[in-house]
């Protein structure tokens, strides 16, 4: 049987199959990195610790977009993007929940901060709600948190304070990493402790009043 020689082009088809196929299985898509929120330290403890007071967290909203892995960020008024390769490393919902829950324990000097789910029979002398409407880091390199909270007596049955807290991080250096996007989300997140901080402040029950002589 007579073999006949490749032509050359041929040769250089096999030759640019044999490159492409080495390239796909040489290369390997990027690592996923993993981020958590954590607490933001305080340079100082509270102004006078409230040790005897409880607080509930009721529940915290997120909005859809932000209940998913990928870390969002805003490129433009109405263009949201997805990192695919950088993502949280749990439910962001519960992160958040955890991380408010250690800031209002921080802000007020009481230990007797709880977030959902609760236990059966836990009183409360005070109750919020919190409900996240945007959160994540903007075309101009900020991170803006918008977010509706209110606080309520401990029954549930009144509301003694409701506010919209609009915040924002100073600008990102250009190029910043999701490491500092994450930094200043917590950063912006412990602002908005403090407000709420201050609210429950505002309405912390005063102990009855002993009648004279007693």
């Amino acid at each position: 049987m007579t073999r006949h020689p490749a032509s050359p082009m041929a040769r250089l088809l096999l030759m640019g199959l044999t490159l492409l196929l080495g390239g796909c299985m040489g290369s390997q898509a990027p690592a996923v990195r993993y981020y958590v929120l954590d607490p933001v330290a305080a340079p100082d403890g509270p102004a006078t610790p409230l040790p005897d007071l409880t607080v509930k967290l009721l529940e915290l909203r997120l909005p859809q977009y932000l209940e998913r892995p990928q870390i969002v960020t805003r490129s433009a008024p109405r263009r949201l993007e997805l990192a695919e390769y950088h993502q949280w490393g749990g439910n962001l919902r519960k992160n958040l929940v955890s991380v408010m829950v250690r800031n209002l324990s921080r802000e007020l000097g009481t230990n007797r901060v709880s977030g959902p789910p609760h236990r059966a029979g836990l009183d409360a002398d005070l109750l919020v709600e919190l409900e996240v409407n945007r959160f994540e880091r903007g075309p101009a390199g900020r991170v803006t948190l918008v977010a509706w909270w209110r606080v309520l007596e401990g029954g549930g049955r009144d509301t003694l304070e409701t506010r919209v807290s609009e915040l924002a991080s100073p600008p990102l250096a250009p190029g910043a990493d999701y490491a500092a996007t994450v930094a200043a989300m917590g950063e912006v997140f412990a602002r908005l402790g403090g407000e709420m901080a201050a609210a429950i402040r505002r309405h912390v029950p005063r102990p009855p009043q002993r009648p004279p002589g007693a």
